[in-house]
């Protein structure tokens, strides 16, 4: 099969007059052949198709093209009508919504921690000042540990797999809203006594393009209500690789107890409150069928190969646990896991094959 080519730029045909198309558009692709150097711009026409392949394309824009909408999903090119049935399939308005990790605005070596010891409620931190954008003090504080949460680096998240050892400080509550600073500093004021140091240089920062409140001063960025569950499927956004897809559960912290895992902003996730559903959504991102698809949509040699526009137009079929090819993709994702951890490489290849086969069955 064909892997489909995918541009977010609308095609130019069709668009104006006033007049409108059919889809799928079909037009042909000439190649030189394998043994021809060049051709001549003075040969006939019957000279050059003997030195060429000539390909039938069909091309069509996801869910068609409006003039009106202002978001234009990607155009698909196939070679034959049975490979785009398929891939209408697949593509389409998605299910579940990705959101960009926690983004501190140039603040990491402020909120990004160590952690050195921990006594009841409280833990010995340290900030990682060298990984600050602007230039801060190394502090180090103990501090309630109600608002630090284990934090996965985007460079430490691999298909199927991820580890930790820094930490974040989160001054917002479970729904994402940032605490108020009069109930932080009677509630958390070792918490506010840190922060507070660091007031000149967080209250300067920018949050979408405009200087932030000032009774805002310590707000992060991406803490929705959705970063706070237990279950995360996330996505590295940097890199030229495949899409590389894990399920990031919540632990049990030697310093914090039971935490769910923070990611920062250099990665995508979906946040889940049923793990079956999650190693459902992980089987499925990671198999080839979404890894071809995906391989098109990602911008090669950018900042961010991937965001969360890239799965807006992956039409997976929500999770329902009535359906047993659905609760075998979670029961393989959670075997791919232990697999990845383990380095048993050969037994996760089986694995990757199994999941492959089901998810071309359940589109």
């Amino acid at each position: 099969m064909l892997t489909p080519r995918l541009s977010w730029n609308p095609c130019p045909l069709g668009r104006g007059g006033g007049q409108s198309h059919s889809y799928p558009f079909k037009y042909i692709v000439w190649k030189k052949k394998k043994n021809v150097k060049s051709i001549s711009t003075d040969l006939s026409l019957k000279d050059v198709r003997e030195k060429t392949i000539q390909e039938e394309y069909l091309s069509e824009p996801l869910g068609g093209y409006k003039e009106e909408q202002e978001f234009q999903y990607p155009w698909i090119t196939v070679k034959n009508e049975q490979e785009l049935t398929f891939y209408r399939k697949i593509l389409g308005k998605s299910m579940y919504s990705s959101h960009e990790g926690i983004n501190t605005r140039g603040a990491n070596g402020v909120y990004w921690l160590k952690i050195l010891n921990q006594k009841g409620n409280l833990v010995l931190i340290e900030n990682l000042a060298e990984r600050s954008k602007r230039k801060v003090k190394r502090v180090r504080k103990w501090v309630e540990k109600d608002l630090v949460y284990p934090l996965v680096l985007t460079s430490n998240i691999d298909k199927w797999y991820y580890n930790y050892s820094y930490y974040i400080v989160i001054p917002h509550d479970t729904n994402g809203r940032l605490i108020n600073e009069n109930y932080l500093k009677i509630n958390y004021p070792e918490t506010y006594k840190y922060l507070y140091e660091f007031k000149s240089i967080l209250a300067n920062r920018k949050l979408h393009g405009k200087k932030i409140k000032e009774n805002n001063w310590y707000i992060l960025e991406g803490t929705n209500r959705g970063v706070f569950y237990p279950y995360k499927v996330v996505i590295p956004c940097i890199g030229e690789r495949e899409l590389r897809a894990v399920v990031l559960e919540r632990v049990k912290d030697k310093y914090l107890g039971e935490k769910p895992l923070m990611i920062q902003e250099t990665s995508i996730y979906i946040g889940l409150k049923d793990r079956e559903e999650a190693h459902y959504l992980c089987a499925i991102l990671n198999s080839k069928t979404i890894q071809e698809i995906i391989s098109q949509i990602i911008i090669k040699g950018g900042k961010r190969a991937i965001g969360p526009g890239s799965l807006s137009v992956l039409n997976i079929p929500k999770f329902d646990k009535n359906k047993k090819e659905h609760i075998k993709l979670a029961k393989l994702s959670i075997e791919a896991h232990e697999a990845k951890r383990q380095k048993r490489l050969s037994f996760l290849k089986k694995i990757e094959d199994e999941i492959n086969e089901i998810v071309k069955r359940i589109f």
